[in-house]
């Protein structure tokens, strides 16, 4: 993970939002980057995630170990959403699946890497 402090001209041009300041963190997955940039300032309005409004997102990580993940998350100051769920069809059918939020409402999906064991 790479972690950049960006404030300056260029930040503002590139997002629109005149004085940026940004903090990003870069992570660095197989074949993908995930960016993650919080607002220093000016600081934005906290929206509503719930996953039924419209512009509201969500990102999905696949876990390993996935029932002692889900207690660390919530030891972390996350929230689960409902009881760990089998998915019933489709490509991940047999695997856990949760939905959650992290500390700042941002919606995340969490999915266990292996089929549950009957």
């Amino acid at each position: 993970m790479d972690i950049s402090d960006r404030k300056s001209s260029f930040a503002g041009k590139a997002t629109g939002i005149p004085n940026a300041h940004l903090k990003i963190a870069y992570l660095k997955g197989e074949n993908c980057y995930l960016e993650l940039v919080e607002y220093v300032n000016p600081k934005g309005k906290k929206l509503n995630s719930a996953t039924n409004n419209i512009g509201s997102a969500h990102i999905c990580f696949e876990v390993n170990d996935f029932l002692n993940f889900i207690v660390r998350f919530k030891l972390q100051g996350g929230l689960i959403i409902s009881d760990p769920l089998v998915i019933p069809a489709g490509p991940n059918k047999g695997r856990y699946m949760v939905y959650a939020k992290d500390p700042d409402g941002n919606n995340i999906e969490f999915i266990s890497s292996r089929k549950v064991r009957k």
